[in-house]
């Protein structure tokens, strides 16, 4: 009995079968006893009889190939991966011969060519290198540095502007101000280098902005430039908040405290938890609101469109924002709060309203919601695999908060995921009028 046929959810072929040993079979034997009565076991496994089980689990007996088959076939990926140590993983994927050890260098090649392409595995990378090849790294230094004076430049303020995207003047007069007060004359050399490496973040992130202006000028060749920036680390970021931070009367309380105090401020913290934006990006949406014009929509190929689209339940407006590191597509939102700001909008409200109330009641921020939005929505969606359609809740939710520029998607795909994100999105209005909205008491002003 086979709970798995679409094409779309074979997942275990890209696993070889062959190479997973006998005890890591059993586990997975153990791991679907738990989930199933043995009668319904024995008939999705194809196993003959309850004796023939018990000696696979008990007393050694090798499990055939095509009982793994079904195994996987009735486990669920992340299940599957689970139960396998680091190296038992790569076994099963056939990059470590599980009977020699003998390593596929071949394919780690491939991978390694993947990750130096990918920008977050790149990171990864390179942060591994740093930390665990420290000593081998040193001795790859290049043999001379070459002999430039670092020096502040209109050309690199322009680089900075153009190329790096950085357009708020004063991010440019910090790290010009960095720069001057200690990079500013000094030569390029292994001792300012390795100083460099145990200096503030910031001016880390200054002196590694300074080297790619380097290189993408030819001034230091391609060796001197993969040293520097794996050298002299980037500055770290803190890992995201998880909702499990975030006690449900806390979100009560935020939203029942702000209705009393600026019922524009409650609305705008409700439009971020729909939709999963960027606070920035819904009040650039808000200040700019035009939902009459017809765009283009990059993703499905310039093919044109109304700016605002409604249904029964829901709006999504297309913002369209393509800057380099913090982009945004649709702003989806329900009936209720696109009416509210249909109202009022265009109108002028920033992420930083109601700072001094906020955190005079100890109140969430905006960018709270935005988390507890990508958590929410992973969790509705997740129980809907019959409209997920062989997709995973969190590729919808990536795309209704647009974080796809991790996806790659096609065009083609970008409108199916956008089909689905309709069907799916009015679940989870559903789930915040039940959890949240039917819940909170509005307090008068204070």
């Amino acid at each position: 009995m086979n709970i798995t046929s679409d094409d779309s959810k074979r997942w275990w072929e890209k696993v070889d079968i062959t190479r997973i040993d006998q005890e890591t079979r059993r586990s997975l034997l153990l791991k679907l006893r738990e989930k199933y009565p043995t009668n319904e076991l024995l008939a999705r496994l194809g196993i003959k009889s309850r004796a023939t089980l018990t000696k696979y689990l008990k007393y050694g007996r090798r499990i055939p190939d095509e009982v793994v088959v079904r195994m996987l076939e009735n486990l669920e990926e992340e299940e599957f991966w689970s139960l396998l140590s680091g190296r038992k993983k790569l076994e099963a994927i056939g990059l470590i011969d599980s009977k020699t050890g003998k390593v596929d260098y071949e394919a780690v090649m491939e991978l390694l060519k993947l990750a130096i392409r990918e920008p977050i595995l790149k990171k990864i990378l390179l942060e591994f290198i740093s930390k665990y090849l420290r000593n081998e790294l040193i001795q790859l230094m290049p043999a001379k540095l070459p002999a430039i004076e670092l020096k502040w430049t209109s050309e690199f303020e322009d680089y900075l502007r153009k190329e790096k995207k950085i357009q708020d003047e004063d991010t440019i007069k910090y790290y010009r101000n960095l720069f001057k007060k200690h990079l500013e004359g000094r030569e390029l050399n292994e001792k300012l280098v390795r100083k460099l490496r145990n200096a503030p973040p910031w001016l880390r992130v200054v002196f590694r902005h300074y080297v790619r202006y380097l290189f993408l000028y030819r001034r230091i060749d391609e060796d001197t430039f993969a040293w520097l920036l794996v050298f002299v680390p980037g500055r770290s970021y803190p890992k995201e908040t998880y909702i499990s931070e975030y006690s449900l009367d806390d979100i009560r309380r935020t939203f029942e405290k702000l209705y009393g105090h600026n019922r524009k401020l409650y609305w705008f913290y409700r439009l971020i938890l729909e939709s999963g934006a960027r606070p920035e990006h819904v009040a650039e949406m808000l200040e700019n609101w035009n939902p009459n014009e017809v765009v283009r929509i990059k993703e499905l190929r310039g093919h044109s469109e109304q700016r605002l689209v409604c249904f029964d339940e829901f709006c999504r407006y297309y913002l369209g924002i393509k800057r380099r590191n913090k982009q945004a597509g649709w702003i989806y939102m329900s009936r209720e709060t696109y009416e509210y700001f249909s109202a009022i909008a265009p109108i002028r409200i920033t992420k930083d309203m109601g700072k001094k109330y906020r955190r005079k009641h100890g109140l969430l921020k905006p960018s709270d919601m935005r988390k507890i939005a990508e958590q929410w929505m992973k969790s509705v969606f997740s129980k809907y695999p019959e409209l997920l359609e062989g997709d995973t809740a969190e590729t919808i939710m990536a795309f209704i908060q647009f974080r796809t520029g991790e996806l790659k998607v096609s065009h083609r795909h970008y409108d199916n995921l956008r089909r689905k994100a309709d069907k799916l999105y009015p679940l989870y209005l559903k789930y915040l009028e039940e959890t949240l909205w039917n819940t909170i008491i509005v307090e008068a002003s204070d």
